[in-house]
Order: structure tokens, then C-alpha cells, then sequence
């Protein structure tokens, strides 16, 4: 079978590629809900991503109407496939469900915006060709019987003997249909001028690779344009080399930033460089309102003949006003806003050409946009309405920006928006910013409370063969050169418990953790976590500790240890206070007393029967009874927790990495030494007297392997490593571990993890 495009074809639309997938020998027979569940959450994207979208205006949309236009087809019938597929996402419809290959194919289609179709070489005869109709050729639509006619000059696919598909790749002829008994077929994905070969590619090998996964076959795979019209060794896309052309992003074409670019091109045309390496300022904002609050410092007409103090700022334009021969903007930086007088006669631009046209305050006003990064010199002065300014002697323009900020009236209000371009919103939100400087106040506060404590900051491996130290699905790597599948951590327990072994006495870690599971207000995937471990400490020395950290940081940040109001997990309001001691309840306690039963005297029966509607009726079943104890605290005590509470003593159920309570009747019970730490309902730290008998660690962590076995993702898996390190000797040792993300959150009342992270975790469709 010969595959080709006709230079007829290539005369009228040069710009014309088409990749050719053919497979040999695929299975297409199945429901495959995995392929509809991927289809699913794409689709669920791109309506909305398309939802306020004129498709009329995407180019690759445009240059097909352009060519169904040209075939004399009228605006309501003119739409290639892959319009029409995006026109039924839009309306909320789903993407038909044919059978796996064309449900394949479809998806590639509206991912990538470029039309896709399918023949069933068995049903081929002769060679497939892509050719101007002649207007006699004779097709049977999808669907119906009756012979229908191609319009002369249309783009048509056809064999040796009728067509394939009319209307280029409109409409299927029934002739060539893919079936779920379909072994051999031939796909193709076609674009004209607005789409690159390279994107045609991707899209083609993404397919190859689906197709391969779901249905099986041997591929090949090849680029036909007017250089290589027809399928040959030449073409296929192992040997082709493809043009990298990157596409052009959206805002290229928005009037703002071609309006910048001129700018930025006239000012260079002026001799000027619009990005200086360096420039020195004296003050920050904040700092210059500080040191000058409720000082006289003179008038305007003082600061003109350079009779108060000098001072040097830079930052970026957020205002500018002209008025006459002055003009006021401000400028802001990490620390907040100042307000500049430019003048006509006095103020100078740094670089600017003697005798230019543009006088200095014309060039600021002409070529100097909001946004724009500029260090401003010159000597302070009140405004009549006291406002602290500075009169500007000489402006240096520091960055020329393409972009301009978002809209002052409506701003930059969609949360997705502002998550995913963080910079935007630390540039238009003051309160954003300090948040985020807050979180890295708090961090180097903690920092100082170990080290004053006698602790060493170490690091660990974040890239493990093995992963452990909590019950979590990990996110999997591959390390190339040792051909060695590789897990990001999950937590930084097991490294330093090593560390105590070799006989450092208290150590902690601050760094990144990743666990492969859901988003929510307070989760997200990667997330930063502090461990620390003391030798010759138990959890009691950890809890005294664990609450002066927090009263300590609460003195730092608020002067007292009351943080003010917080919001618990109902919406209700509590004026929250971290003096210590803190109340310590046991678990079984806190049972008794919020959810008014008494575990000791319950059978695991009663607990499922108590539990029914809470918990998922399968976790429920299989749980031992010390987890359905955790199951009566998590569902009906946590959120009563609102003042600081340390929840002692849990069933060992709960972790393999903790020491048995010394207490002899909480022991046979089979209970722990540990605790976790509750304010407004959330835990935010976590920490055991550590388990250090080698025998028992192991028992533990074998009844967890066969968990992990037995299909429980979370378990963790055996490490001998980590057991030959505590055979070796490990003494009496405390354990931390406090989520900082979630301790941002207590401090500076965000609503949402993802309010104290820089870059957050988002879905695509965010």
C-alpha cells in the first residue's frame, strides 16, 4: 500500500503537513474505561479552555475555514473535524464513544487542535491518496445508502477505486470505517499554515504510544509535506529532521505588548540600554517611611534647591499622573509604595541624549509604562497632605516590561490565575507578599530555636531506593545511569534516625517531602516538612519542647503568645492562644469525651456499627481494632480540638516506627508513645518516643510489607538497611515532625495551603 498527497493538493495549500500512523495487528475490540477516563479529565480542560474562546480566531481553526470556505462550502458546513469535536466540548457534550482507536484519535484531535482521521487498510484497495476532487466522484456517507457527489476543486481522500473521505477530513465514507474487528489501519493528523511539523510530531508519536498501550501493533510513523509528499524511508519521522519552531505564545499578538515592544525598540534606537546591570539604592519604602514618620522634613520647593535628605529607591511603576510641568507616580518594592515627583525643568533621565526631542518628563510619560522597574535619586519632601515623596532629580529606567499588569478596576481575582503566576500576584497583592515573607520569617525562627537548643541542621536524600517513615503512595523516578527505579521521599525519618546511629545526638531537617495523593485546603503533593530527633529524649521531652517552639514563635511574630482569631473547620471563629503547658489527652480520652463512648468497652462490632456512615464500608471491614479507635478519634473528636491539645498514646495500628508504652497495661493493649498535636481541629505535628528494639522494628515493618503485598498502597515496603542500622544500636531517641506549609497557615490566617506555598500544585484545569 502507497500512501501520498498529490501535487495538485500541494499547489493550492503549500503549506500543507499530514503525519501517517500506520499500525499492523491492533486489538480494538473493549470498553477500556481507562481510555475514557483520560478523555474525560481532558476534555473537562478544554471546556475550559475553549469555554470563552472565539474558535473563529484560533489560527489553526481559521486556516481550515479558509479552506472549506474556498471549496464553496457555506459558514454553517465549513467546520474541518476537529472544530466540530471542540464545538460539542463547548456545548458541555462529551466526545462520541465509537470504539478504542477512534476514541483515541478523537482525544489526540481537541488535545492538540489538529484533525485527525482512520482507515481500515483491509477495506483499502490500492493506494491512499489525498487529492483535488474532479466533481463525478461517487461516496456513501457514514450512515446512508444513497450515493452522494464531491464538489470540484474540494480536498478529498480517496484509493484506486472511490473515496475515502469527503470534504478532506469532514466526513468518513462508510467504505473504510474503523470497526472494532479493524487489525490494520492508517490514521493521519493534518494542519496547514498556522501548525508546525514539529507539533504534528508530538501529536503523532503521543498517538503511536496510546495506540501501542490500549490496542498493541507495530507502528510506523511519517511526516509528509511538499518536500517528502510520499510515505518512504525519507519520510519517516526516525530519519526526517524536523524544524524546532516553538509557537508563538498568545500575548505576542495582544495590542499592549506590541505597543511595548515599539517602545522598547525606540528607546534602544536612542542609544539607551532599558537593561542597566546594576543600580545602588539607599532605603527601601518601608524602611524611608519609618525612619521619616512624624519628622518634619520640608517642603517641595526645599527638596527642589536640594535642601533635604538625599535619598536613592528603585522599584516598580504602579502610578502615574500628569500635571503640568510635575507628575507623580508611585513606586513599589518588597517593603511597600513611595510617591515620586518628576519635573519638568529639574528632573533628568539617566542616558538619555542631550537634545532629543522627548524632554526627560516626556520620555517618562511617553515611554515609560506602569510596570516598568525604574531607581529614582533626589531629596524628600511632604506633600501638603503629608504624604512622604520624593523629588526626583534623576530617573534611571532599570527594566522595560512587554506586559502590563493586570487591570487596576477588576484586578487580578481568579485564585487559579494567581496561584499559577505567583509573580503576578505578589506584584498586586501587598498582603500576598507579606504573607509569603512571614513564612520565610517563620522558617529562620525555627531555624534559630534548634540551634539554640543544641540541634544540628543536616540534609538528607531527597532521591531514595527505598522509600519509609510514614504510610504514603510515593511518586516514582528512574535514575539513567544505574538503570535503578528511584522514589522521592515520603519523609526524612529513616535518614536521620541513621544519623543518631552513627552518633550525632540531635539533628533536624527542613526540606521538601512528596506524597502521591490528593489537593485539597490542606494538602498538596510536595510539601515541606521539618524532623528533628534528640538521643536520651522521649515524647514528653519532645511535647514540652514542641509547644515552647510555638509559644516562642508566636512571641516573635505577634509579641504575646495570642494569635488573634482563627477559623476552626465549621467557620467558627476562636481567639487562639499557645501559652503553655498545653492540655495532654490520651486518644482513648478524647474518645469518651467527644464522642461520649468508651472504646474499652466496645466491641469492634459496636465501633463498625458507629462508624458506618463515616468510613468507606471496605477500609472499615479489614481494620484491626486499634484503627478503629484511630477511625473514632479522626471522625468524632478532631474537630473539637480547637485550643492547643497534645493527643497521647495511639493504638500501634497507627505507625511501625514507634516504641510500645512503658506503661504495662497501655503495652498488652498494644499502644504507643506518641502523640500528635491539635489546634482548630488540624494536626500539625507528629512525633513518637522512637522505636529502637531491632526485633520488633522488623516484625513491624514485615506486617507492613505484607500489607503493601496485600494491594495497601500506602504501606511501607521492607528496609534492611534501615533494620541493620538499629541492630547496630540506637539509644533512647525523641522524634518531630511538623508540617510547615500547615504551621504557616496557623500564623498568618490563610484560608488555604496554598496560600503559604510560593508555587502550589495545580490541575490543568486551573
Amino acid at each position: 500500500m502507497n500512501f501520498y498527497i498529490e501535487p495538485a493538493v500541494l499547489e493550492k495549500f503549500p503549506h500543507l503537513k499530514v503525519g501517517v500512523l500506520i499500525v499492523k495487528g491492533v486489538n480494538n475490540h473493549g470498553a477500556h474505561e481507562e481510555i475514557q477516563q483520560i478523555v474525560a479529565t481532558e476534555t473537562q480542560a478544554l471546556q475550559k479552555k475553549y469555554e470563552n474562546l472565539d474558535l473563529n480566531q484560533v489560527p489553526k481553526i481559521a486556516d481550515w475555514r479558509a479552506a472549506y470556505k474556498a471549496f464553496g462550502y457555506k459558514p454553517s458546513t465549513y467546520r474541518c473535524s476537529v472544530e466540530a469535536l471542540l464545538r460539542r466540548l463547548i456545548q458541555g457534550k462529551e466526545l462520541p464513544n465509537i470504539n478504542p482507536i477512534v476514541n483515541l484519535y478523537n482525544y489526540i484531535s481537541v488535545k492538540h487542535g489538529l484533525p485527525a482521521g482512520a482507515d481500515d487498510l483491509d477495506k483499502v484497495e490500492g493506494n491512499i491518496r489525498l487529492a483535488v476532487a474532479n466533481g463525478d466522484e461517487k461516496f456513501i456517507t457514514l450512515g446512508s445508502r444513497e450515493e452522494e457527489i464531491a464538489k470540484p476543486n474540494e480536498i478529498i481522500y480517496r484509493d484506486d477505486v472511490e473515496i475515502l473521505c469527503k470534504a478532506w477530513n469532514w466526513r468518513e465514507s462508510d467504505k473504510s470505517k474503523i470497526t472494532d474487528g479493524s487489525r490494520n489501519i492508517s490514521l493521519v493528523i493534518e494542519g496547514l499554515e498556522n501548525t508546525t511539523l514539529a507539533e504534528i510530531a508530538l501529536a503523532l508519536k503521543e498517538l503511536k504510544n496510546l495506540i501501542g498501550k490500549y490496542c498493541g501493533g507495530q507502528a510506523e510513523l511519517y511526516l509528509l509535506d511538499k518536500e517528502f509528499p510520499h510515505v518512504s524511508p525519507k519520510a519517516e519521522i526516525s530519519t526526517r529532521p524536523i524544524p524546532v519552531e516553538l509557537p508563538e505564545p498568545d500575548y505576542h499578538k495582544h495590542e499592549a505588548f506590541q505597543t511595548r515592544k515599539k517602545k522598547l525598540q525606540e528607546i534602544r534606537d536612542m542609544g539607551m540600554d532599558p537593561y542597566p546591570h546594576k543600580y545602588d539604592p539607599t532605603h527601601q519604602m518601608k524602611h524611608l517611611e519609618d525612619k521619616f514618620e512624624g519628622h518634619a522634613i520640608g517642603t517641595a520647593e526645599e527638596a527642589m534647591a536640594g535642601k533635604t535628605d538625599q535619598v536613592r529607591v528603585a522599584g516598580r511603576m504602579m502610578l502615574f499622573r500628569a500635571m503640568g510641568k510635575n507628575a507623580f507616580a508611585h513606586l513599589q518594592d518588597e517593603s511597600g509604595r513611595i510617591q515620586v515627583m518628576f519635573n519638568r525643568d529639574l528632573t533628568k533621565v539617566r542616558g538619555l541624549p542631550e537634545g532629543n526631542e522627548l524632554t526627560p518628563l516626556k520620555f517618562i510619560e511617553k515611554k515609560v509604562d506602569l510596570g516598568d522597574i525604574l531607581g529614582v535619586e533626589g531629596h524628600l519632601f511632604r506633600t501638603q497632605k503629608g504624604e512622604l515623596t520624593i523629588f526626583v532629580t534623576e530617573a534611571t529606567l532599570l527594566c522595560k516590561t512587554l506586559l502590563p499588569l493586570p487591570d487596576k478596576h477588576s484586578g487580578l481575582t481568579d485564585k487559579g490565575t494567581r496561584y499559577r503566576k505567583r509573580w503576578l500576584d505578589l506584584i498586586t497583592h501587598q498582603d500576598v507578599m507579606e504573607r509569603l515573607k512571614m513564612r520565610s520569617f517563620l522558617v529562620s525562627n525555627i531555624r534559630k530555636y534548634f540551634e539554640e537548643s543544641g540541634f544540628m541542621e543536616v540534609e538528607t536524600p531527597v532521591l531514595q531506593n527505598i522509600y519509609g517513615g510514614a504510610e504514603a503512595r510515593p511518586f516514582i523516578s528512574e535514575l539513567n545511569a544505574l538503570h535503578q527505579t528511584m522514589y522521592l521521599r515520603i519523609a526524612i525519618e529513616i535518614s536521620l534516625k541513621k544519623l543518631i546511629v552513627g552518633g550525632l545526638s540531635r539533628v533536624f531537617e527542613i526540606g521538601k517531602v512528596y506524597r502521591n495523593e490528593g489537593l485539597d485546603r490542606t494538602h498538596n503533593p510536595e510539601f515541606t516538612m521539618l524532623e528533628a530527633y534528640a538521643a536520651y529524649w522521649d515524647y514528653n521531652d519532645v511535647m514540652i519542647f514542641t509547644e515552647n517552639l510555638f509559644a516562642s514563635l508566636a512571641k516573635k511574630l505577634y509579641g504575646s503568645t495570642s494569635i488573634g482569631i482563627r477559623q476552626d473547620k465549621q467557620g467558627n471563629q476562636h481567639e487562639i492562644d499557645l501559652k503553655t503547658p498545653w492540655k495532654r489527652l490520651s486518644m482513648k480520652d478524647a474518645i469518651k469525651l467527644y464522642a461520649k463512648c468508651d472504646p474499652d468497652k466496645m466491641s469492634e462490632a459496636e465501633m463498625r456499627t458507629k462508624l458506618k456512615a463515616k468510613i468507606e464500608d471496605e477500609d472499615l471491614q479489614k481494620a484491626p481494632r486499634g484503627k478503629l479507635i484511630a477511625y473514632l478519634f479522626e471522625e468524632f473528636a478532631e474537630e473539637h480540638l480547637i485550643q492547643p491539645h497534645h493527643i497521647i498514646d495511639h493504638p500501634i495500628e497507627t505507625t511501625p516506627l514507634c516504641k510500645l508504652h512503658r506503661d504495662r497495661k497501655l503495652r498488652e493493649e498494644q499502644f504507643v508513645e506518641r502523640f500528635e498535636t491539635f489546634i482548630l481541629g488540624y494536626e500539625f505535628c507528629n512525633a513518637y518516643s522512637e522505636l529502637n528494639d531491632p526485633e520488633l522494628q522488623r516484625q513491624l515493618l514485615v506486617e507492613q510489607n505484607v500489607k503493601r503485598e496485600g494491594g495497601d498502597v500506602e504501606a511501607n515496603p521492607m528496609d534492611e538497611e534501615f533494620i541493620e542500622a538499629i541492630c547496630q544500636g540506637m539509644p533512647p531517641t525523641g522524634g518531630l515532625g511538623i508540617g510547615i506549609d500547615r504551621l504557616t497557615m496557623l500564623f498568618t490566617d490563610a484560608f488555604s495551603i496554598r496560600d503559604v506555598i510560593y508555587f502550589p500544585m495545580m490541575r490543568p484545569e486551573e
